[in-house]
């Protein structure tokens, strides 16, 4: 038996904060200059379409933070970097 949709929502986001395990919320009004910034600074982001490995993802956060991205990064050192250009 399948996954109904909110288990799969679930499990994908279960999966993010596996691989991402450092997150930061930002509005989107700065949130296309910050991925941009992210893609000079470390490369190719995580794409859950892709079987490449990026170092860090972006998605949209969701129905309690409609206006905002949330912004993973496997490492703790890439999140501080991040927080400290766009905090």
């Amino acid at each position: 038996m399948g996954m109904n949709t909110e288990q799969r929502r679930k499990a994908v986001k279960k999966n993010h904060a596996t691989m991402f395990g450092h997150s930061v919320l930002l509005d989107s009004v700065r949130s296309g200059w910050a991925r941009t910034w992210c893609e000079q600074q470390f490369g190719k982001r995580y794409e859950a379409v892709d079987n490449e490995q990026g170092r860090w993802a972006c998605f949209w956060a969701g129905r309690d933070h409609p206006s905002h991205y949330r912004f993973h990064f496997a490492d703790d050192q890439d999140r501080m970097w991040f927080v400290l250009r766009w905090s």
